[in-house]
């Protein structure tokens, strides 16, 4: 079974949430892209940073995917498993350099949680 997709827009949010495609923090007050689905009974509502919704739709289009919305993984993890992360991020840096930032900057962080990089 599909998602059945409710409804998606523009709000401005009440409380921080997680952008879906970059895993950082839309912060209380800022505007944030959202799609309201339905799955086995179930409603669940995603939310993104705008850009990072353009960013998604641009890769997807330019790749392989223009409409995403039934069940495509977050954006960030879609491109590290290309293989060919480091291109697609050349590529979306040029149209939207502020996600690629807080991709690079979850991955920094995902690092020193790990312990793969020194903190200090």
């Amino acid at each position: 079974m599909g998602v059945e997709e409710i409804g998606r827009g523009m709000r401005k949010t009440r409380k921080p949430h997680q952008c879906y495609d970059c895993y950082t923090v839309i912060p209380a007050g800022a505007q944030a892209a959202f799609f309201v689905g339905k799955m086995d009974d179930r409603a669940y509502t995603l939310y993104f940073h705008p850009d990072c919704q353009k960013a998604g739709d641009s890769y997807r289009a330019h790749s392989y995917l223009p409409d995403y919305w039934d069940g495509v993984p977050p954006l960030m993890d879609e491109i590290i498993d290309s293989g060919e992360a480091e291109k697609e991020f050349a590529r979306l840096r040029g149209n939207f350099p502020h996600v690629v930032c807080r991709f690079e900057m979850h991955e920094q962080k995902a690092d020193i949680r790990l312990g793969e990089t020194p903190c200090c």
